[in-house]
């Protein structure tokens, strides 16, 4: 059985975008997180949170395309954020409750873990869900 994981909006910015950081090509990474999914390793969690996110950053013709592959193969678990969803993450974090909500979404839909460039900001999650790096899982 193919575990879940969710993806931060930051792994697709490196993808999309090829982000580099000072040494190394971190769009790399988030190509090859997205592999492995395509590969039968793991299911994608796409909320409606993370799809408003990516639309204010990448062409949704580009999103399209990705999310169509994962679709085809079967590979994208939907999760919708309600309302005590967002009250929960902003008392989780208040510095950072779009990520705290991030964090809930994923566990909400049975992620093992979230994928993120940002581990800093789901400080306050670790009790709700793992969280990683691209090139950590």
């Amino acid at each position: 059985m193919e575990e879940t994981i969710y993806i931060d909006t930051n792994v697709y910015l490196d993808y999309f975008w090829g982000r580099k950081d000072y040494l190394r090509d971190l769009g790399d990474f988030a190509f090859l997180v997205l592999r492995k999914s395509l590969d039968c390793r793991y299911k994608i969690v796409i909320s409606d949170w993370l799809t408003f996110e990516m639309d204010k950053y990448i062409e949704k013709s580009k999103s399209n395309v990705l999310l169509e592959q994962l679709k085809a193969k079967n590979k994208i678990v939907n999760i919708t954020r309600t309302k005590e969803d967002i009250k929960k993450a902003r008392e989780i974090s208040k510095e950072h409750p779009d990520d705290a909500l991030h964090a809930i979404l994923a566990k909400k839909a049975g992620a093992i873990c979230v994928i993120t460039r940002n581990l800093s900001h789901y400080a306050g999650t670790e009790s709700i869900i793992d969280v990683k790096l691209p090139e950590n899982l």
